[in-house]
């Protein structure tokens, strides 16, 4: 008992003694100050508890759960067969860091893979269009899958036309349709043309054929034509053309 709730009662016993010396019954006025005395103590003791008693504790708050993994970015662009693939990057979202991506179906183009983080590349062996299924997983066991398509072009080739096997024979005066001598495959457009060496006169390269009007001059003309595609691949044909005279009947 503290010595306030020890003074408290000690001057209700005091009251009692004062009640009977002017004649109140005592077990009337012991009865009053036993009530005062309870609620002396206990508004003592709700003091104590506001002034130095610690609050209940507050539960903490639940944690929001994390948001749904989902695959936000896997745009693949066409490769080309023996040129290096630009590395693709996969992303997500969600779910619980560290992420993992497999191949949960079909496969990637040969000689492309995926890593762990998420990035593909590697040089295609092989051209066509490849359907694949992806797969990221997260750390808390989810997962999430996305279906894509890759193509692969065919490795860029020029050949000569059978005319040209061994040499285009043109008369004198023909005019662009004598001009062609190869034909081109694979790749990916836009493409380059380059020339080196004697042009025959008269004509101009266009692609893989000489255009205008072939002319008199030194009958024979070899060159050669590089073509280079947008991936930076390149192939080469060396035509030679035997340009005759003009024949005449007499």
């Amino acid at each position: 008992m503290s010595k306030k709730q020890r003074g408290a009662i000690e001057s209700r016993s005091q009251i009692v003694r004062d009640e009977a010396g002017r004649g109140i019954p005592v077990g009337v006025a012991l009865v009053a100050a036993l009530a005062l005395s309870v609620s002396g103590c206990a508004a003592l003791q709700r003091q104590g508890q506001t002034n130095g008693s610690p609050s209940p504790a507050t539960s903490p708050s639940p944690q929001a759960s994390p948001q749904a993994l989902a695959i936000i970015s896997a745009t693949f662009h066409t490769g080309e067969v023996n040129v290096q693939y630009a590395p693709v990057t996969l992303n997500a979202t969600g779910g619980v860091t560290p992420y993992t991506w497999t191949v949960a179906s079909g496969a990637l183009p040969g000689g492309l893979t995926i890593s762990a983080n998420g990035t593909v590349s590697g040089k295609p062996t092989k051209a066509g269009t490849f359907h694949v299924t992806l797969q990221v997983g997260d750390a808390a066991g989810g997962a999430a899958k996305a279906v894509r398509t890759v193509g692969i072009a065919k490795a860029l080739k020029a050949t000569l036309i059978p005319a040209c096997a061994v040499q285009c024979l043109v008369e004198v005066g023909c005019v662009s349709v004598c001009g062609k001598f190869g034909t081109l495959s694979g790749g990916v457009p836009p493409y380059t043309y380059t020339s080196l060496g004697n042009i025959p006169q008269g004509v101009h390269l266009s692609g893989l054929s000489l255009a205008g009007t072939f002319v008199s001059g030194p009958r024979f003309s070899q060159f050669t034509v590089n073509v280079t595609d947008a991936f930076g691949a390149s192939t080469s044909i060396s035509p030679m053309f035997n340009v005759f005279p003009h024949i005449t009947f007499t």
